[in-house]
This record gives structure tokens, C-alpha cells and sequence, in this order.
């Protein structure tokens, strides 16, 4: 209709413009003719209407840069946004940033986006978000520490010509959560969900996304570009080595490698102040590659030896092609002689300790016991290579320096070896080369643990131009074994694997093994080394070249999957975790309680912890999506994942707990001091039921809905020294005769499908077993140890109870047999606490804060167990990959998630 409008307007205006007799002669013509001309007429100003509209957007456009304010504390280059990202979504180092304080706000976006992949339901949104973020996207961050907003940059390209139109189109965009806002002369984008809030803006061939209004505003109404240097602008215009780029403050950047050592740490002052670093980046869940830049200056009041260091081009080391095939890690100097390094070095290791004092004294005994000084025994013989390194299948390091005058070196050592004031021993022959052995003085190993070096009674060898000093032979044997045999370093496996894109010039190289060697930048606690961590096998370099320090890490992650902790965890927790009881809350939540008053709830998407305080204790259940809380004195609360009061809630039942309650399907049943039972439906109603106990009920409720007519039975203790097990069959107490003479903890165990097996075991190891209430012959049967915790069914057929010793009894229900095994299950001098079985695996808490899991019955220990905490663990998948991670309490107040894969298999 809108059409045939334009097309009737069009030919108005067109016979308008015509003379009375023109207007006749084109009313003789045929009138098809006439609307084809017409609407030709049309589609041709239309298309040439596009043509100058796409002309005037490529033309009338904006760099990203002049959209983005100098003040942000990072910024990062993305070629291809969606390219660089999505991998992101289901990756480990991804999961590690999202976990990171400052990303936190973000997380719960990409969980959302990776629950939906993962479920099967992807937003139809994600086909056109994935072409719009297939171009270059500019990210910054603004502000210090846990307190950052963002500002995202997407240049638009041809599209321009499409988004430059949102605002015309606002009315017609129906998307929850968005709206179109204009005021004070402002208009933007606005999306708001659960956690966030986010401003999108549209200007020229740019699209502007910040989660802060004030940052947005500024990114559009001020020309950016004129705050940066023509320098500044040539770095950031150049083509990048990688598909992400990340500029950040030098010095920041260097602080959160170099936390924890004091020399580094030192060595920052040659950083010159608001000058930024690049970082190239590639990263997956097997690999990490990055390449940093940072710019230096040497300082007026440098000393020479400093300069000389600073200013000589890396070279490659000769060391790395005559190390052995057998290194398992090493840290190499190729960055100037011993005499150098002292000179460079110890003006900065001074404002750590003095170490001139301890040099000079160090001198004189050299001089008194040797007739030389440090700069002759060492200094004179010695070129410009050293390392540290660790040779596999052995505990004691090897420290290799490199031999520039052997006739010099030997001149010293045979000097020395001669004196009384030097302990040796050459008398060790080990496949075939001599090694000696030297008892270094005081004064030497003093000076040598200045940096970090300790071995008093080192043996010696030197072979094709380096000297090799260990406290263990072996190694020296090793080395020279392998350099023998051809074995060198290019045949290590890992070696390569982390070597492929580095520079055979280095000044500084490390090669590691998390399990053997830390290096510096890991140690430290900084958002980048939590994330290199998860990398176990890497190679750092750092070269000198053109006024610049290049530093290159390539690491790669070790194979197995399963046994580590989830990003995030874990978690330190503010009270006390009493009870040991995790519960799940539907899909999204993990539910515990601390200090006996206090309900926390973790969401899992966003990791994010709501509290509720009660004035009482409370007893803390969950299912069905229902958590109830009652206190002490019977006050019944049921709640949502963010614990607010459901409706109807809470009810009062006016008289105090006896026992831990028990969830069941929509409702929780409490039993209450006065020997009744009552239970609390999620709509409100109650239900109560007397008991006749001669004793209390101490223990939570036993509840059972597996029989074949689908019965509910819940079965009770009534403590006492002629105790008896209650069982109540939908809603009736049965006329069963079962006594238990003697105490016992904890409640009855109940399976079967046509007939109903109850189990009880009483502190002293009494065993016993009803079917259908009727005691089994042979019992109750006697075992050994002492039961401070009940009888758990582990599976459909089998009871199972673990004495404080660690002596795991299982009793198996057969068809015309019941078959009762023992084992000593447990290596532990601790006394075992409790057994639970979560999805067909048992566990097993101790009383020394370790959880043991089992599968097949308790016939086998899995992999990676034991691991740190208590009580009953729960399965939740919490990063959304589709596979269940583990949580657990400890003793000491924090709740872990371990990355299990298929449980340790």
C-alpha cells in the first residue's frame, strides 16, 4: 500500500509539471507503459537515493580512537571481535578472567550465552550478533581495581549506512530489557537486566557500548584522537602479530609480573611513568602466547655497567644447544659477565640488604685464605652465560657458568684445591667422567645466597666449555651421558612444544615445569598469573632491542582435565561453616549456612553470595526449587534462591525443634519436642502426627518413596537405652515391632522396591535389619569398631557403614542371599566422620578435613581423591560447559568447586 502511495505521489508531481496537452498525449498512451515507466522512475532516484546515502557514511565517519578517552588503565585491539571471543566462551582462561573481581559484572552474560549453547537453545539474536562483531572492536577500561567500567568501540564499516538509522528504527525494536531514551539533550540505547546496566550509542559509522553513562557521553561529544601522541598513534594504526591486542600501562603491567621480587621489583624505576606497553595475545584451552613490549629509559645516574647491559643487542646462547635432552626446567643468564651483572645489580639489591658489606668482607677472607680476590676466582675465567636447572627424575638443581679461559679457570682451581682452608674430594668416577667434590667456605656460600644459591658441598665437572656444579652427582653424570650420546635440548618434547614462536636471541630465558620450578612471574598473586597458572609447561624470554624490553611467554596446559579447582575457588567464607550441609537450588544456586544463623546463597552465573540472617538457629533444607529454613523454636520459612519469603510464609508452629528437618517433594517434615511430627506443605497447610517415643527424637527424619506402589515411608529413632525405629507408611504409623536396645547416631537407611529393607546400627557395631518390619535371621549381626554415624544405602541393593577407624561393613541384599564384606578402605589416622552417596559415586569425610571419594561400591578410590573437605558434596555445573563440577566445605571456612571431568576415570 505505502508503495502504490509513493507511486501515485510520484506521477501527481510528474503531470503536474506537464502542459495541459502533454498531460493528454500521455493520457492516450497505454496506461501499462506509463506504470512501468514510472515505477523504473522510482527504483532508479531510490537506488540512487542508498548510493548517496553509503557515500555520505563512508565519507562522514570517525576513528575509533577519537572515541576512546586516554585515561583508561587497559585497552585492547580485536580484529575480529567475534573471531577473538567466541572461542572464549567455552575456554578455561576465559572462565578464569570472568572470576577476576573487576569482571565479575560480565560473567553472568557469558554463563547466560554458554547455558544456552550448551542447553540447545541458542538466542536467535547470537547469527546476527556473530556477523555484526566479525570486524575490528576497540575495548577499554577506565578506573583502578575492583571498580572499572568499559567502553566498547565497534567500527561499522559499510554498515554504517544501517546503524546510523537505530534511532528512526527505536520504536520498531521490541527486545526485553532495551529501550530508547532521550534526555538533556542526550539520546542512547539503554539495556537493563538482573546485574547491569548497559548504554549503546550510535554515532557516525561507530556503535558505542559502556556500562557507565558519563563515559559513553564522553566518548561521542569530545575528539579523543588529540590526546595522543603521533608516536602513541603509529603504534596503535600498525598491523597487529596476533588477533588480539592489549595496550596497558608499563608499569602496571610490570608490577603485577614482578610482585614478590624484590630485584625486579627494583628494576622499575627504569620504566618511564604513563608510558604503555603492547601486548600481543593468542589463547585456548591447550595454549598461551603472549608478546610484551615495554619501552625503557636508563636513567642520568645509571651506572655504566647498567648502561652496557641495557643498551647490548640479545645474542643467542650458546648454552642452549649443549644443555641435555634430560632438562626438565632451567632459568639462563646471556646478559653480560659476572663483573657486569655485580655492577648492575647490587645498586638495587642494596636497598634489599647490603650486599657490598657482605661482599667486601667476603673479598678480604678470599684474599687472606686464597691469595686471590673474588674478582680473580671468579671473575677472570667466567663469560657471560649462567643458568639454573633441573634435570628430570632428580630433586637437586644444576648451576652451569660458562668457561671463557679453561687455563685460567684451572690455574685457580688447582691453586685453590692445593690450600688447607678448601675441603675436597676427587675420588668419584661415574660413567666415565671425574667428578669432584668441594666444601665451599662461609664466606662463599653467604655471597652465593644473596641470589638464591645454596650448595655447600657441590660437585664439579666441565664439559664442552661450561662448568657444572650440583649437590647430587647423578646429575652431573646425566648431562654428561646425554651430551655424549647426541641426547641435546632440541629433542625435549616440551621444550619444542613452548619454543615455536620464540627468538633464538635471548638475554633472559626461562623454561618451566609448575611442578618443579615456579617462575617469577607466577608467583605473585596478580590477575595475569592466575591465569598463566593453568599452564603448567611454558618458556618465558625477554630480550633487549631498540630501547625496548621484549618479553615473549608460550605455555601449554597439562593434558589432564579433571582434579583442579574451578576459576573462582576457592571461596573464603565470612562465618563459620557449621553442619557441612551443601544444598542445590534448582539449576542456578548452591545453598549453605554459616554461624547456625546465617543462609548463603551462591549463583552460580554471576558468583555473587546473598545472605539472610535469622535471630535463632535454624535447620536448613532444600528441593523442588524449595528452600526451608526453620529455627529452633518451629518457625517454618520457605524461600526463593534470592531468600525472600515465599507467600504464606513464614508459619509459626509455636513449639521448639527436636531433630535436623527433612525436605520431601514440595513439603518439609519437622519433628518437634512434643513427639509429633509435622509437616509443612509449600501452600501453607500442615499436617501433624503424635508419636508414642519413650525417648526423643534426635536424628532428621529418614524419608523413602522408592517401593513399587509408590509409598511414602519415613522412618525415626527413638533414642534411647530401649529405643525402637518408627515407620510411618502414607501418613500411618505401622504396628512393626522394631527395638534397638543400645544408643545410636543418625537415622534408619531404607531401600527395596516390593519389599522394604530397613537398616540401623547402634554406636556399639549392633547391625540391624528388618524386611517389611520383621527382624532378618542372623541379625543383628555384630561388627567391629565404633559408629558415631549411621547406615547409608549406596545403591539399590546395598547398605554401607564405616566405623571412626576407617573400616567400611557393607551389607548387600541378593535374591535368596544377604551378603555382608568388609574392608579397610582408608589410608588415614584420622577418624572417618560420615559416608553419603551423590550420583552413584560415595564419599567418605574425615575428621581431618579430607573427603574421600569412591565408585563400584566402595570396591575403588578415584582419581585425584583425597581432596580437602567435609561432609556431603553436591554436583552443579558452574561454568555451564555441560559438565557437573564438585562443591565442597572445609574446615577452614572456604567452599571449593573441583573441575572433576569423568570423576577422576
Amino acid at each position: 500500500m505505502f508503495l502504490a502511495v509513493l507511486i501515485s505521489f510520484f506521477i501527481c508531481i510528474v503531470m503536474n509539471c506537464m502542459s495541459e496537452e502533454e498531460v493528454n498525449v500521455i493520457r492516450k498512451k497505454n496506461p501499462l507503459v506509463v506504470f512501468v515507466k514510472t515505477v523504473l522512475f522510482i527504483i532508479v532516484f531510490l537506488l540512487l537515493l542508498l548510493v548517496a546515502w553509503a557515500a555520505f557514511c563512508c565519507f562522514d565517519k570517525k576513528t575509533s580512537l577519537s572515541a576512546l578517552p586516554r585515561e583508561y588503565s587497559l585497552y585492547v585491539h580485536l580484529d575480529s571481535a567475534w573471531d577473538s571471543l567466541s572461542p572464549m566462551i567455552d575456554m578455561n582462561a576465559g572462565d578464569e578472567i570472568l572470576a577476576m573481581e573487576q569482571f565479575k559484572p560480565y560473567r553472568a552474560i557469558v554463563m547466560n550465552l554458554r547455558s544456552s549453547i550448551h542447553d540447545g537453545k541458542t538466542s536467535r539474536y547470537i547469527p546476527f550478533l556473530s556477523k555484526f562483531l566479525k570486524r575490528k572492536v576497540e575495548l577499554a577500561l577506565y578506573g583502578e581495581g575492583d571498580k572499572q567500567n568499559f567502553l566498547a568501540v565497534v567500527d561499522t564499516g559499510i554498515l554504517a549506512a544501517c546503524t546510523r538509522l537505530s534511532p528512526v528504527a527505536a520504536p520498531f525494536i521490541k527486545v526485553e530489557g532495551l529501550s530508547y531514551v532521550t534526555t538533556g539533550g542526550e539520546s542512547y540505547f539503554e539495556f537493563k537486566d538482573k546485574e547491569t546496566s548497559l548504554y549503546i550509542k550510535t554515532f557516525k559509522n561507530l556503535v558505542l557500548a559502556s556500562d557507565n553513562k558519563d563515559i559513553l557521553i564522553k566518548a561521542y561529544s569530545v575528539n579523543n584522537a588529540e590526546s595522543y601522541t603521533e608516536e602513541q598513534l603509529a603504534v596503535f594504526n600498525k598491523k597487529s602479530e596476533q588477533s588480539v591486542r592489549v595496550f596497558a600501562d608499563s608499569k602496571k603491567l610490570a608490577e603485577s609480573l614482578t610482585q614478590g621480587d624484590a630485584l625486579l621489583e627494583a628494576c622499575l624505576a627504569l620504566l618511564p611513568e604513563d608510558d604503555l606497553s603492547e601486548v600481543n595475545l593468542s589463547v585456548n584451552d591447550s595454549d598461551i602466547n603472549i608478546k610484551a613490549t615495554f619501552p625503557y629509559k636508563i636513567p642520568s645516574d645509571a651506572n655504566n655497567a647498567l648502561a652496557t647491559i641495557l643498551g647490548r643487542k640479545s645474542s643467542v646462547p650458546g648454552l642452549l644447544s649443549a644443555m641435555s635432552e634430560d632438562v626438565q626446567y632451567y632459568t639462563m643468564l646471556n646478559i653480560g659477565s659476572l663483573k657486569e651483572l655485580k655492577e648492575a645489580a647490587f645498586p638495587y639489591l642494596n636497598t634489599v640488604q647490603n650486599v657490598d658489606d657482605l661482599w667486601s668482607k667476603a673479598d678480604s677472607a678470599s684474599k687472606i685464605l686464597f691469595s686471590y680476590s673474588i674478582d680473580d676466582l671468579v671473575f677472570s675465567w667466567s663469560g657471560k652465560e649462567f643458568a639454573a636447572l633441573g634435570i628430570k627424575g632428580y630433586n637437586d638443581p644444576v648451576f652451569a657458568v660458562q668457561v671463557s679461559d679453561e687455563n685460567k679457570r684451572k690455574e685457580v682451581f688447582d691453586k685453590i684445591l692445593d690450600t688447607i682452608f678448601l675441603t675436597s674430594d676427587d675420588t668419584l668416577i661415574m660413567d666415565g667422567v671425574h667428578l669432584t667434590q668441594i666444601g665451599l667456605p662461609n664466606f662463599l656460600q653467604n655471597l652465593l645466597a644473596v641470589f638464591g644459591v645454596k650448595i655447600p658441598s657441590p660437585y664439579y665437572m666441565v664439559h664442552e666449555g661450561f662448568l657444572y656444579l650440583s649437590e647430587s652427582p647423578e646429575t652431573l653424570a646425566t648431562i654428561y651421558r646425554s651430551q655424549k650420546a647426541g641426547r641435546k635440548l632440541a629433542s625435549n618434547f616440551n621444550w619444542n612444544k613452548v619454543s615455536e614462536t620464540h627468538s633464538p636471541s635471548t638475554a633472559i630465558s626461562v623454561f618451566y615445569d609448575l611442578e618443579r620450578s615456579v617462575p617469577f612471574f607466577i608467583r605473585s598473586n596478580s590477575d595475569i598469573s592466575k591465569v598463566l597458572r593453568m599452564y603448567s609447561i611454558g618458556r618465558c624470554d625477554i630480550r633487549f632491542e631498540n630501547s625496548m624490553i621484549v618479553m615473549q611467554i608460550q605455555a601449554c596446559a597439562n593434558k589432564n582435565d579433571y582434579m583442579r579447582v574451578a576459576a573462582g575457588f576457592p571461596m573464603n567464607l565470612s562465618g563459620k561453616t557449621n553442619g557441612f550441609k551443601l544444598l542445590k537450588n534448582g539449576k542456578d544456586h548452591i545453598i549453605w549456612t554459616e554461624d547456625q544463623k546465617k543462609v548463603c546463597s551462591l549463583d552460580q552465573k554471576s558468583l555473587s553470595v546473598i545472605t539472610r540472617e535469622f535471630a535463632e538457629n535454624i535447620s536448613l533444607v532444600s528441593s523442588d526449587n524449595f528452600i526451608w529454613a526453620v529455627t529452633d523454636n518451629g518457625t517454618v520459612y520457605l524461600m526463593n534462591e534470592k531468600l525472600e519469603d515465599m507467600e504464606g510464609f513464614p508459619v509459626y508452629l509455636a513449639e521448639p525443634v527436636s531433630a535436623e528437618v527433612t525436605a520431601n517433594g514440595d513439603s518439609v517434615i519437622i519433628p518437634m519436642t512434643s513427639n509429633r511430627l509435622v509437616t509443612v506443605h509449600s501452600n501453607g497447610n500442615k499436617e501433624s502426627l503424635s508419636l508414642s517415643v519413650t525417648g526423643s527424637i534426635k536424628s532428621s527424619p529418614a524419608v523413602y518413596t522408592g517401593l513399587d506402589d509408590k509409598s511414602t515411608v519415613i522412618a525415626l529413632y527413638d533414642k534411647s537405652f530401649l529405643g525402637k525405629i518408627i515407620l510411618i507408611k502414607n501418613g500411618s504409623v505401622t504396628n512393626s515391632d522394631m527395638s534397638v536396645p543400645g544408643i545410636g547416631y543418625g537415622s534408619p537407611a531404607l531401600l527395596g522396591k516390593k519389599n522394604l529393607y530397613t537398616a540401623f546400627i547402634t554406636q556399639a557395631g549392633y547391625f540391624y535389619l528388618w524386611k517389611d518390619g520383621l527382624l532378618v535371621e542372623d541379625f543383628p549381626m555384630k561388627f567391629d569398631g565404633i559408629y558415631n554415624s549411621n547406615v547409608v544405602a549406596i545403591s539399590d541393593n546395598t547398605f554401607a557403614a564405616v566405623s571412626d577407624s576407617a573400616v567400611v561393613f557393607k551389607v548387600t541384599i541378593k535374591e535368596n542371599d544377604i551378603e555382608v564384606t568388609s574392608g579397610d578402605f582408608l589410608a588415614t589416622n584420622y577418624k572417618t566422620d560420615k559416608i553419603s552417596t551423590v550420583n552413584d559415586y560415595q564419599f567418605l569425610s574425615t575428621q581431618g578435613n579430607l573427603l574421600y571419594a569412591y565408585k563400584n561400591r566402595f570396591e575403588n578410590l578415584v582419581n585425584g581423591f583425597p581432596k580437602t573437605g567435609v561432609g556431603t558434596p553436591v554436583f552443579a555445573d558452574v561454568d555451564y560447559d555441560g559438565k557437573d563440577e564438585l562443591f565442597i566445605l572445609t574446615l577452614d571456612n572456604k567452599l571449593f568447586a573441583w573441575k572433576i571431568g569423568e570423576l577422576g576415570e
